[in-house]
């Protein structure tokens, strides 16, 4: 049962930090976002939804073995190279946060990688 006092923004946080997931949720500044964090986001969050803010839900993917070439994968172990990903993704956000004129964003992300069967 869903409960009716979480919003979407809170629950798709919630839903992007699944440990079912390979990452942990990480955001702007922070590699780890630990439970005390995520309720303070999570807040800003609601508060957001609140007030009609729009919620982007981006996706960027990379194919397995253009990372492995980058040497940012390890198909064999599924190792990934989340120090320097995360680089990428947050040198990313800046850059479209930059372009929209964005006030006051806040944003968390995590992996997931797609093993080839």
């Amino acid at each position: 049962m869903e409960n009716k006092k979480e919003g979407v923004y809170f629950r798709y946080m919630d839903y992007m930090g699944d440990e079912e997931k390979n990452g942990q949720l990480f955001d702007e500044f922070n590699d780890y976002i630990s439970t005390d964090r995520k309720k303070e986001i999570a807040k800003l969050y609601s508060e957001a939804e609140q007030k009609g803010s729009p919620m982007w839900q981006d996706v960027v993917s990379f194919d397995n073995d253009w990372l492995e070439e980058q040497g940012l994968y390890d198909s064999k172990t599924h190792w990934l190279n989340e120090v320097k990903m995360k680089d990428v993704v947050r040198k990313a956000m800046a850059a479209m946060i930059e372009k929209e004129e964005m006030r006051s964003p806040v944003w968390t992300a995590s992996f997931t990688i797609s093993w080839k069967a």
